[in-house]
């Protein structure tokens, strides 16, 4: 384990990597299609590089466990685990906030603007900020967002609209 964070580049998930044959074919396929967005998602939710990785790692072991058709949406299934998890590791450490890395400007108007956006919706509430990541870096339906969060389809709206909202006002305060 190193103690430099590490950038979502430098990702060590290796979605190309050997997958072994007695894994099922749809949790292979969910593997090559979101290890990285578990990741990051997991990231958002205030884990350390290493727990983000041994978070999605262990949410693709039990996958690999399922009996075959236990589970109707296995992607949504993959981020409630991942969410689950990283709220449970915010319990057994007491705390609900992770120490943010600085990150230097990159001189990159765009990746800057762009980092800046992220880190204001890290000020948001963690249900927002967990519909917002779902919606616009997972790329889900508001229906699959519904089922990681355990709420509506329409509650995932709501709070996505509340969140676009709040961020509006704080980057363009007018």
């Amino acid at each position: 384990m190193t103690s430099e964070p590490l950038a979502v580049d430098a990702l060590a998930v290796d979605a190309s990597a050997a997958i072994p044959a007695a894994v099922p074919a749809a949790v292979a396929a969910s593997y090559q299609r979101r290890a990285r967005q578990l990741w990051s998602y997991g990231r958002r939710l205030g884990l350390d590089p290493e727990t983000a990785e041994e978070t999605m790692q262990e949410a693709f072991a039990r996958a690999a466990a399922l009996l075959p058709g236990s589970v109707d949406e296995l992607d949504a299934w993959l981020f409630r685990v991942v969410h689950n998890l990283a709220v449970d590791a915010h319990r057994r450490a007491r705390r609900l906030s992770a120490v943010r890395e600085i990150v230097p400007p990159s001189g990159d108007a765009d990746a800057d603007e762009r980092l800046a956006l992220w880190q204001e919706v890290d000020r948001l509430p963690e249900r927002q900020r967990a519909v917002l990541y779902l919606r616009y870096r997972a790329d889900l339906e508001f229906a699959a967002i519904a089922s990681i969060l355990g709420i509506t389809a329409g509650g995932a709206r709501a709070n996505c609209a509340r969140a676009l909202d709040r961020l509006r006002d704080w980057m363009d305060p007018r």
